[in-house]
């Protein structure tokens, strides 16, 4: 361009300083079309990786979330069937000895001696071995849960007005 603008205007161009001044502006004007290209590419890359990063991490929680729910199922399935593991650490019987033993078999003299004086109606439903589950009330069907609470609007009650 500089060079056709010299061969067409040899007199307005003949000072190096108007070439050079002429130069400048059109690096500046071409790099400014190359910086554009660059940044919206750089976007676009960064966009892609964002996405690429978000469907790892997609990936990565359902896959972790599968395997959670899938233990889940075994463990309740293995607990429905009475085949639960045994292995309890809040009552010792992973770290049994002889002391603990002992004191074992003591606390379930105590605790049968107990519950024989008690009811006969409680004494049917309690084990005495510390190791027995407890017997608590069953839960509520998931469809119970969902159900929202009754509404107390049109049943005589009346609300402080504002």
């Amino acid at each position: 361009m500089v060079r056709s603008a010299q061969d067409k205007c040899p007199n307005v161009l003949s000072e190096e300083k108007v070439v050079n001044d002429i130069r400048t502006a059109c690096l500046a004007k071409s790099q400014l079309v190359e910086s554009a290209i660059v940044e919206q590419a750089g976007s676009v890359i960064l966009n892609k990786v964002n996405e690429v990063n978000l469907a790892v991490a997609s990936t990565v929680s359902d896959r972790v979330i599968d395997e959670v729910v899938e233990s889940l199922s075994k463990t309740c399935k293995n607990l429905q069937s009475g085949e639960g593991p045994r292995k309890r650490a809040s009552t010792g019987t992973e770290m049994g000895g002889r002391e603990r033993g002992s004191s074992e078999s003591s606390t379930r003299s105590e605790r049968s001696d107990t519950v024989s004086q008690g009811d006969d109606t409680t004494s049917q439903k309690s084990d005495p071995s510390p190791l027995a589950t407890p017997q608590l009330p069953k839960r509520k069907s998931l469809h119970g849960r969902k159900l929202r609470p009754q509404s107390v609007v049109g049943e005589g009650i009346v609300l402080h007005p504002c």
